[in-house]
């Protein structure tokens, strides 16, 4: 196999758009993935964090308070497995933003 910088650069462009068209989320597949700019739809609680600009700790201290209240005060979270994540769409909303 050859390594990147042995591929000129206009195969190297054309594999990425490939990879980049094929991965597009679609009706049929809507968990492929995709390399685009578009926002997350989920943040880690260190991203949510730094939205809501407070400190690593108060941010899972806010998810825990969340999550033992029911969703009455703090962070909005989802657990996965063992991580926590930010649904974008409930920060936006706690930030009185449109989402």
């Amino acid at each position: 196999m050859q390594s990147e910088s042995e591929i000129p650069r206009e195969v190297l462009a054309r594999q990425r758009a490939y990879v980049r068209q094929t991965t597009t989320p679609t009706e049929e597949n809507p968990m492929s993935t995709t390399e685009t700019d578009a926002p997350a739809e989920v943040l880690t609680i260190d991203e949510a964090a730094t939205i809501l600009r407070i400190s690593r700790n108060a941010a899972y201290a806010a998810a825990r308070e969340w999550r033992a209240t029911g969703g009455k005060t703090g962070i909005p979270c989802i657990e996965i497995g063992r991580t926590l994540r930010v649904p974008r769409a409930e920060l936006e909303r706690l930030l009185g933003r449109t989402a």
